[in-house]
């Protein structure tokens, strides 16, 4: 049974004739029944005959347009469920041309289609070696680990198409499926939001936000551990407080990197935890916007013996409230500390101006990046600019 969905899109690549080049939105209307191999317009019957006839003179054709016409003609038969074709198809297009990234990309679709998830991993790897910019390849291989159960490599997957294309929606859902395998709810339930943003027609969307929404909102709050009796007599050691900090740094190696306190305040603090709240997120026009953020659960690297390196890098964009992304940029703000301490008592203060910005609601939102690791989380802050 299918868990994840994959709804990736595959375009038809154009071939080339030897002498001469066909156009994709003119071949059908020309009455050219090989040109409909090359062309997007056509039914997946049509795009197969014209990739027959291609095909059947391939000694007449380049090496592209013969590679092409395989892949065209497998995905042809992918949108028509005929996924052993398809294979079949895409193989002989990598035969032709195995430097193409997005034959593997495919055919890793078309093994994702048959259930066969380690095959389809594979290609994509291989697609990604090819060519590392393209978000879709993650986001497909995050998918293949996610049907196989592994979330936590699927997460990694989304973290790096989510980077190389924060706008799509597809891939904040598949990650808030993620999260959720791992019991993450709170990330789930964040992530989901994004995609409602981006895609607030999306079925399967509103579904799962629906159903996040629900299970945060039942989630008992968490008991409170009583604290420890203190000695009967006698003062604490230093050997005793060395212990509890080592039984600390434990607990925060199983914390998922987050943001443990994000607020808009009323003033820059000057030191961890001194921070003032606003007391509403409405703006005058012109007002600058300051937040106080507190990472968590970052990771520390050791650069030395007894030494170590931590810090986050952080993206910011701005965003309407149905979901356009007005604005933003990258490593807007960038901390790294090198200690030797596993220092738990880390802020960051953020001042953004939005000049001529018309009233109405907004998000602020943050990607933190943590430094020696892959990891990312996402804070937004709503607000509202009056008139």
């Amino acid at each position: 049974m299918r868990v994840w969905s994959g709804r990736v899109g595959l375009a038809l690549a154009l071939g080339l004739t030897a002498g001469s080049a066909s156009t994709a939105g003119s071949a059908l209307a020309a009455g050219k029944p090989r040109d409909a191999c090359f062309s997007d317009d056509g039914t997946p019957e049509q795009t197969i005959a014209g990739c027959n006839l291609v095909l059947g003179q391939r000694k007449r054709e380049t090496t592209t347009s013969v590679a092409h016409a395989f892949y065209n003609r497998g995905l042809a038969y992918r949108k028509k469920e005929d996924y052993d074709r398809a294979l079949a198809d895409f193989n002989e297009a990598i035969a032709v041309d195995p430097s193409d990234a997005d034959f593997f990309r495919s055919r890793g679709s078309t093994y994702d289609d048959m259930e066969r998830y380690d095959a389809a991993i594979e290609d994509y790897d291989r697609s990604i070696k090819l060519d590392p910019t393209v978000g879709d390849s993650f986001v497909n291989r995050g998918i293949a680990y996610g049907n196989k159960g592994d979330s936590e490599r699927a997460i990694k997957d989304f973290d790096e198409a989510i980077r190389l294309d924060p706008k799509r929606g597809l891939t904040y859902y598949s990650r808030a499926l993620a999260y959720e395998k791992t019991g993450a709810a709170d990330k789930a339930l964040a992530d989901v939001e994004t995609a409602f943003r981006l895609e607030p027609e999306d079925e399967d969307v509103q579904a799962v936000r629906k159903r996040l929404r629900s299970v945060v909102a039942a989630r008992p709050a968490p008991a409170v551990a009583a604290s420890p009796a203190a000695p009967a007599t006698g003062a604490a050691t230093y050997a005793e407080f060395d212990a509890q900090q080592a039984a600390t740094a434990a607990i925060w190696a199983r914390l998922p990197f987050g943001a443990r306190r994000a607020m808009f305040v009323t003033r820059k603090a000057n030191s961890f935890g001194d921070y003032e709240a606003r007391p509403s997120s409405v703006f005058a026009p012109g007002e600058k916007l300051l937040t106080y953020l507190e990472p968590i659960g970052y990771a520390f690297t050791p650069v030395g013996a007894d030494t170590y390196r931590f810090g986050v890098t952080v993206d910011v964009e701005i965003v309407s409230a149905s979901g356009e992304i007005l604005g933003g940029q990258k490593a807007i703000l960038k901390q790294d500390f090198t200690s030797h301490f596993k220092n738990q008592e880390f802020f960051l203060n953020s001042t953004m101006s939005l000049d001529g910005a018309p009233a109405g609601a907004y998000v602020l939102a943050y990607t933190l990046r943590e430094d020696g690791g892959d990891r990312t989380v996402r804070v937004e802050q709503p607000f509202t600019i009056g008139k």
